[in-house]
C-alpha cells in the first residue's frame, strides 16, 4: 500500500472515530428521530437530537464508504471522506423520504448512500472505481483455478479462495462484462431486509420540501459568510459548492491536496455545528 493510500485509509477510520464518539444513540432511538425528521423536517429537531441523527447517519455513510470503496479514491479528486461529506448536504432530502415501515435506517441510509454515489459519479457504476481491482483479482484467481483444475471453476470455489459472498461475485462479474447496473428487486443496504425498490420514493420535491431547502441553503449562506479569512473561504465555497478539486485549488493557495481536503472538513464540522445551534 502506497504512502498516500494509507493516508487516506487512515483518514476514513480516524473520521470515523470522530462520528462514532459525537453519534452517541443507539438504533432505536435514531430511528425515532428519522422518523420525526421525514415528517417535520430535520430542521425541526432539537439540536442535540439534530446533531446525534446527522451523526449517526453519517457514520453509517462513513462505514458504508470505507466497504465499497476498500479506503481508497473513487475518482481522483474525490476520497472517501469527500463523499460522507458531500452526502451531508443531501441528508435533510434523504430523511425527508425515510419510512421506518419500508426499510431500516442503517439500510435505507446505506441504500441512499449507494444511490447518491451513483447519481455523483456518472463515470462509475454504484460501487467506485474499486471494481477495476476486483475485476482483476477475479482474472487472475479463476485463471489460476483453470490451470489447476484445468476446468472453469465454480462460483463456490471462487467465492471460497476470494472470500467472497455471492452478491459480490455477482456485481464485479456485471463489472467485468460493462454491465453493472441496479436492480430494483437487488438487495439494499447490508442487512438485506428491503430491496433497492422499496426505497423508491419519487423525485419530484413538495413544497414542504422546497422551503426546507431554502431555509438550509440560506443558513449555509450566513454560515460560510461567517467564516474568518476571505481568501480561505472563497476556496471553501468553491469547494464545496461547486465541486472544484482539492488540487486545483491548493495550487492557487500554495498548500498540499491534503492540505485543503483538511481545511474542508474542518469547514464542514464547523458549518454543522453552526447549523445545528
Amino acid at each position: 500500500m502506497s504512502i498516500e493510500n494509507l493516508d487516506i485509509v487512515t483518514s476514513i477510520q480516524n473520521y470515523i472515530a470522530e462520528l462514532e464518539r459525537t453519534a452517541n444513540v443507539s438504533g432505536g432511538e435514531a430511528a425515532e428521530y428519522a422518523a420525526e425528521a421525514s415528517r417535520s423536517g430535520l430542521e425541526s429537531l432539537p439540536g442535540e437530537r439534530r446533531e446525534k441523527l446527522i451523526s449517526y447517519c453519517l457514520l453509517i455513510a462513513a462505514k458504508r464508504v470505507r466497504a465499497v470503496t476498500g479506503g481508497s479514491a473513487v475518482r481522483s479528486d474525490m476520497e472517501p471522506c469527500d463523499w460522507v461529506n458531500e452526502f451531508y448536504f443531501c441528508l435533510g432530502r434523504v430523511l425527508r423520504r425515510f419510512d421506518p415501515d419500508r426499510a431500516s435506517l442503517p439500510t435505507y441510509i446505506s441504500a441512499a448512500f449507494d444511490s447518491f454515489m451513483k447519481s455523483y459519479s456518472a463515470d462509475c457504476d454504484i460501487r467506485g472505481r474499486h471494481y477495476v481491482a476486483s475485476v482483476n483479482q477475479l482474472r487472475r484467481k479463476r485463471e489460476q483455478l483453470f490451470r489447476l483444475n484445468s476446468c472453469e471453476p465454480s462460483d463456490e470455489l471462487l467465492m471460497k479462495e476470494l472470500g467472497w459472498g455471492q452478491l459480490r461475485l455477482r456485481n464485479v462479474r456485471m463489472a467485468e462484462s460493462g454491465s453493472a447496473v441496479i436492480r430494483l428487486n437487488d438487495p439494499a443496504g447490508e442487512d438485506g431486509d428491503a430491496t433497492v425498490g422499496d426505497t423508491i420514493v419519487s423525485d419530484e420535491p413538495g413544497v414542504e420540501e422546497t422551503v426546507e431547502n431554502k431555509i438550509m441553503l440560506g443558513k449555509m449562506r450566513e454560515c460560510l459568510d461567517s467564516l474568518p479569512d476571505d481568501r480561505n473561504k472563497a476556496a471553501m465555497i468553491r469547494c464545496i459548492v461547486h465541486g472544484e478539486s482539492y488540487g486545483k485549488i491548493g495550487e492557487e493557495l500554495g498548500a498540499s491536496k491534503e492540505g485543503v481536503r483538511k481545511m474542508v472538513n474542518r469547514t464542514l464540522k464547523q458549518l454543522r455545528t453552526m447549523m445545528c445551534a
